[in-house]
């Protein structure tokens, strides 16, 4: 040892910046284990070579590799493991990005919704509006019968999607039947990112059961925005059929209404602004 350059923890800490506990823990996970370990009392020595291990051991950290995967890059030596590791990494850093702009997109919709919320005192008078075929990904059967039952399908609704790796692009969206007893929530939707030409639902299948595509054709629909609780909408509904009665205009379909704002940012749920549709012919 007398003829060996080597330096105490205490000065391989104060040259790398790497504390002794650190360098303590990475001996015990074998990722640097000392050159030399002084039989006399246990003091550990590092050696020149191994100062450079550290710097490679702390540059690889810096590009976001495990611990663990650095110790098997390091006991190959191999760059070629390095490389492989690094080229690994760099999908894992693209996919953080893609989740990042997504996020992003999120925040921005979000925050788009919450200005409606606050700033909107317009029309809330009928008027027609185009609209092309949309796609919509629904909730078959809703927990009708339970307390709170919308609000626990349209979780089940987002849970499902997200669970099926789409991303969401709207806020809820209700769909309603107009029967002789009245008006019903038939279905709970959303409209996501991604080709739902190609999802076939698999009442067998984790994840999916009870979902299914339901496409809302394009053309003409009466539009009347509102605020109030989502799940009255006659005042609506009744403002629409008088318009379209006196333009001549046959309703179709079902309608639906178009949350404008996320509901679960929106603590007092009678103030809502929905957009209700309806098709006409």
């Amino acid at each position: 040892m007398e003829n060996t350059i080597t330096y105490s923890i205490g000065q391989v800490a104060a040259l790398t910046g790497v504390s002794d506990q650190t360098l303590r823990y990475y001996d015990r996970i074998g990722l640097l284990k000392p050159e030399i370990i002084d039989p006399a009392n246990g003091y550990r020595h590092y050696s020149p070579v191994q100062l450079k291990t550290l710097n490679v051991i702390a540059r690889l950290k810096e590009l976001g590799l495990s611990l663990r995967q650095i110790k098997e890059a390091l006991d190959e030596q191999d760059v070629r493991a390095v490389f492989d590791l690094l080229h690994a990494q760099e999908a894992v850093v693209d996919q953080e990005i893609d989740d990042l702009f997504v996020r992003r997109e999120l925040i921005e919709r979000t925050i788009e919704n919450l200005e409606i919320e606050l700033t909107y005192s317009g029309n809330y008078e009928v008027t027609p509006k185009i609209c092309p075929l949309r796609r919509f990904l629904a909730l078959r059967d809703l927990h009708q019968g339970e307390i709170g039952y919308l609000e626990v399908s349209i979780n089940e609704l987002l849970r499902k999607t997200r669970r099926l790796g789409f991303s969401i692009e709207s806020n809820p969206i209700l769909i309603f039947a107009d029967t002789p007893e009245g008006i019903r929530i038939r279905h709970v939707a959303v409209e996501v990112l991604g080709n739902l030409k190609e999802f076939i639902p698999s009442d067998t299948r984790q994840g999916d059961a009870g979902l299914f595509v339901m496409e809302v054709p394009a053309g003409t629909y009466l539009s009347c925005y509102q605020r109030g609780n989502m799940q009255d909408i006659r005042t609506a509904l009744d403002k629409i059929r008088v318009w379209a009665q006196g333009g001549g205009l046959v309703l179709e379909g079902d309608p639906m209404e178009v949350l404008l704002v996320d509901y679960s940012l929106v603590s007092e749920r009678q103030h809502l602004l929905t957009e209700v549709q309806w098709r006409v012919k």
